[in-house]
């Protein structure tokens, strides 16, 4: 206990606190370079968070080589809660704990064993704050791992964690629930200010009507999302519908009508960067609406596209746009080079990375364009005298 003189001379430090209260504030050291200065005060500090925080903050981790992983955790739930990012792939992709892990003979563990130590290795997770699951398929299918086979649970345990703020589902089309879509615990995350529902997975989760509704519901509950990827057949099924106000990032899966993506965008002026590859021949300039993505600072996608906003903005003569990051993937004609050298309606002090497709670029119009850029991506060329030429004219670079 602390004692009472210590507090009357204000002289009570760190290692007056009972083991059970220091326990609880490290936790709240959320930064992995803040808890590495922790450790490096002293030889106590280094033993109270080293590997015990450092190690067991993060698991990227693939869902072939992870049993080993799991069986560990329910094992160590002292441990498993001090994780704040989970994220699952095919690929052999390893970033997690290599200390305090006991030998565990897992010699022909079934797939089921696996996924009930993933579900209760993650009920201690009180503090998980991001989820991932990628579902490719594995060719040849390792021994043991049925690759049709989802744990559903999984949601319904982040559900009830109620911590999670950023979810992440690849799904191939091999991707199943095993348990009736509308229990799924999915639907009661409303908490989310990050969401990806990628891969080739066309119908999920909009297989009948009723879940139609059920997803749309859930979709329009999600008030605080900031970060958007969805896949091309749920954007199809739910665009006209949807509305966040908060939303930040925005990456479109969807290119067979321009005018329904650009219906979308017009409800989300909050927009600050857009992905989106619009089809070829896009709307002129006079039909983008006044104001349009006011907020709008990183861009990939195609020149038309990025020409029409900003030649919009001159039209209105409004502020130039403040592009921080400009990545355009389509290929442009000689002709267009000029074009974005000068290019209206931007500010072109403000860009600091610029991604190009072609690499038939004039150094030194570009770096008079574009004095500010810290970052420059361009297709490679055995060209010597371009390169430095390029490092001559952007020192910041």
């Amino acid at each position: 206990m602390i004692g009472i003189q210590a507090v009357k001379s204000g002289s009570i430090s760190f290692w007056d606190f009972p083991a059970e209260i220091v326990e609880q504030i490290l936790p709240e050291i959320e930064l992995h370079r803040d808890l590495v200065n922790f450790a490096c005060a002293s030889r106590l500090c280094s033993q109270l968070v080293i590997p015990r925080h450092t190690q067991y903050r993060t698991l990227r981790i693939g869902t072939k080589t992870s049993a080993h992983i799991w069986a560990h955790l329910v094992r160590r739930p002292d441990l498993a809660c001090n994780i704040r990012e989970i994220e699952l792939h095919t690929a052999r992709h390893r970033r997690g704990p290599s200390s305090l892990i006991e030998a565990i003979d897992l010699e022909k563990r079934p797939w089921e064993v696996q996924e009930e130590e993933i579900i209760q290795a993650l009920r201690p997770m009180r503090r998980l704050k991001s989820f991932a699951w990628e579902h490719r398929p594995i060719r040849p299918t390792p021994p043991g791992l049925d690759q049709k086979h989802f744990p559903p649970m999984v949601l319904d345990i982040l559900h009830q964690i109620g911590t999670v703020e950023h979810l992440f589902l690849y799904m191939d089309n091999s991707f199943r629930f095993n348990q009736p879509i509308e229990e799924c615990g999915l639907w009661k995350m409303s908490k989310l200010r990050s969401l990806v529902l990628s891969g080739t997975h066309e119908d999920w989760p909009s297989a009948s009507r009723s879940n139609v509704i059920i997803s749309r519901n859930w979709l329009n509950s999600l008030t605080s999302l900031e970060v958007l990827d969805i896949a091309r057949g749920i954007f199809r099924e739910h665009h006209e519908f949807l509305c966040f106000p908060k939303l930040r990032y925005l990456k479109v899966n969807y290119a067979d009508n321009n005018e329904v993506v650009m219906n979308f965008l017009e409800r989300h002026p909050s927009i600050q960067e857009l992905t989106w590859n619009s089809i070829w021949n896009f709307l002129p300039s006079s039909k983008l609406p006044s104001n349009f993505l006011p907020k709008l600072r990183r861009f990939v996608g195609r020149y038309d596209f990025f020409e029409a906003m900003a030649s919009k903005t001159q039209i209105d003569q409004g502020e130039p746009r403040q592009f921080e990051t400009l990545t355009l993937t389509s290929l442009l004609e000689e002709g267009y080079f000029d074009d974005l050298y000068a290019c209206p309606g931007i500010d072109h002090h403000a860009l600091r990375i610029l991604c190009l497709s072609n690499k038939d670029w004039n150094v030194h119009k570009l770096a008079a364009a574009f004095p500010m850029l810290e970052e420059l991506s361009l297709p490679s060329r055995d060209d010597f005298d371009f390169v430095r030429q390029l490092l001559v004219r952007y020192r910041t670079i």
